[in-house]
């Protein structure tokens, strides 16, 4: 019900996921490029996880950008093994 109301009010949610508490530059120009891609106003939850070792994930309804440290290492090492 809350996701409808939220909805119908142009209410996003957005979960921003990083390793360390971001400073306010940096979350503000993270939202200002997020805002750019949407028609309404973001719900930002901001939860911290020091397993991303740096960088940072935004979570917003189907959509995933992940720029952490731990993906960058994930990826390279599916490229090495090969």
């Amino acid at each position: 019900f809350e996701a409808q109301v939220k909805a119908y009010k142009g209410i996003i949610p957005m979960t921003l996921i990083s390793a360390i508490p971001l400073d306010s530059s940096t979350k503000k120009s993270i939202l200002s490029k997020m805002e750019g891609s949407v028609n309404g106003t973001l719900e930002v939850t901001e939860v911290i996880d020091e397993s991303l070792i740096g960088g940072f994930i935004v979570k917003m309804g189907d959509m995933q950008v992940d720029a952490s440290v731990a993906s960058q290492f994930n990826n390279l090492k599916q490229r090495l093994t090969r």
